[in-house]
């Protein structure tokens, strides 16, 4: 095991153990659902839904207010950042491209968003999601 993968399992660790159990810092569900559709495309046909619980939960905070008046049409309201995600999971279960019959929805306390953005810095992932309208 790398030094890396031993780090990324102390953090989750700390993470799961003191932030979320200790303490209950994280209130929020975080869940990470793909949609498939039996008629080939999205809308089409009978939905089939995956779900993905974020273990441990990561953190969801509204983007600075700085981010807003000076960048407009980038942000929008409700939008919202999810960070300290685990670094074993990978970028195409947290926002991997779909084919034409499935979808991926965010589900922050059971409300629907889409991934905008994601990075992945040392021992994280981080992703930036904005709300689904018309669901």
């Amino acid at each position: 095991m790398a030094i890396r993968d031993e780090l990324n399992t102390l953090v989750d660790g700390l993470r799961r153990d003191i932030v979320d159990e200790a303490f209950g810092l994280r209130l929020d569900t975080v869940v990470v659902r793909r949609r498939a559709w039996s008629g080939g495309q999205v809308g089409k046909g009978v939905a089939t839904d995956s779900d993905l619980v974020l273990d441990p939960v990561p953190r969801v905070s509204r983007p600075a207010p700085e981010l807003g008046p000076s960048e407009p049409g980038k942000r929008e309201a409700g939008d919202v950042t999810v960070d300290r995600i685990s670094a074993f999971y990978t970028e195409s279960q947290l926002a991997g491209n779909s084919p034409a019959s499935a979808e991926l929805i965010w589900l922050i306390n059971n409300e629907p968003y889409r991934v905008v953005g994601i990075e992945q810095t040392y021992l994280q992932w981080v992703v930036h999601l904005s709300r689904m309208r018309n669901r």
